[in-house]
């Protein structure tokens, strides 16, 4: 079952949204574009990292106004340590909504279902304190195919992943190459499992899913992640850690020029297990990285 969302604008207009920073503000992210800059202690302001609080680093941010129940895909890229931080709540009470950090040529990417229409606050910043002027970088804002809504019970859906959809320029799915990606919301009423099964057809895909919230990473303390590479056909556990909406991207592991059929089925909630069971989960994909609650991991 999946759970409909109201696309009314209500007069909405993404493009005068404003998110809940006022300052550092260089100007607005519109779908489909790329903004560039030089952060420098000029132009950014001082905020803690979400690894350390202790630890500030150099930040601007960009307005970005979010349709309900649209797919969003933010990524950035420098060639120093930088952090990407999607703002959400107003600019009296903010709320960090995702994280990704990496460094060199690499992007981080951020990942965005909005509820309803609302303005954010997407932030680009230095990884650390070590330098006061950091040097260019540049932002992007894509749309991504949400291929259902917010899957509330148990549900099957096939679909094709390729040119056309929204491409993660560098990231967990290709390695060392882009991937296309689509973005699925699942709904856990408790702390619990629901059994993921994948049919692939001509190549292998991998997934990022975490939360609650958009946080398929698990980057953000509270947060719980699984991911996995080289799926072909197989099924394995998700869990959840408390109740919630958790966010699944799907991508492919080779940057083809066809599309990629798939048939994704997501199983109904029961109660987490006390152990792992014995097998391999998505027959014989990778685990590539597992995040437990309250930890933080890098890419």
């Amino acid at each position: 079952m999946v759970a409909a969302c109201n696309n009314k604008d209500n007069g909405f207009n993404p493009r005068t949204a404003k998110g809940a920073d006022t300052q550092c503000v260089l100007g607005d992210l519109a779908v489909g574009t790329t903004v560039t800059g030089d952060l420098s202690a000029a132009t950014a302001c001082s905020y803690p990292t979400e690894y350390d609080s202790t630890i500030t680093g150099l930040a601007v941010s960009y307005n970005f106004g979010g349709a309900a129940g649209k797919g969003y895909l933010f990524s950035m890229q420098s060639t120093w340590a930088n952090q990407t931080t999607l703002i959400g709540g107003t600019s009296t009470a903010k709320s960090v909504l995702a994280y990704s950090d990496d460094g060199g040529v690499d992007q981080p990417t951020l990942f965005l279902v909005p509820p309803s229409n609302t303005g954010y606050s997407v932030r680009v910043g230095a990884y650390d304190s070590t330098r006061a002027d950091s040097g260019a970088y540049s932002l992007r804002a894509q749309t991504c195919k949400v291929p259902l809504g917010t899957i509330t019970d148990s549900v099957s859906h096939a679909d094709n992943l390729g040119p056309g959809d929204c491409i993660v320029p560098q990231g967990d799915y290709a390695g060392n190459d882009s991937s296309y990606v689509h973005i699925y919301q699942i709904q856990f009423d408790s702390a619990s499992t629901r059994q993921l099964t994948f049919i692939v057809g001509d190549s292998s895909l991998a997934f990022d899913f975490g939360g609650p919230g958009f946080d398929p990473y698990g980057y953000l303390y509270g947060s719980t992640a699984t991911n996995y590479s080289g799926i072909m056909n197989g099924s394995g556990p998700i869990t959840s850690s408390s109740p919630g909406i958790y966010t699944l991207v799907v991508g492919t592991t080779e940057f083809a020029p066809t599309s990629q059929p798939y048939t994704i089925i997501v199983g109904s909630e029961t109660p987490a297990p006390s152990r792992v069971p014995v097998g391999t989960p998505f027959g014989h994909a990778r685990v590539k990285a597992t995040v437990k609650l309250h930890t933080l991991r890098r890419r």
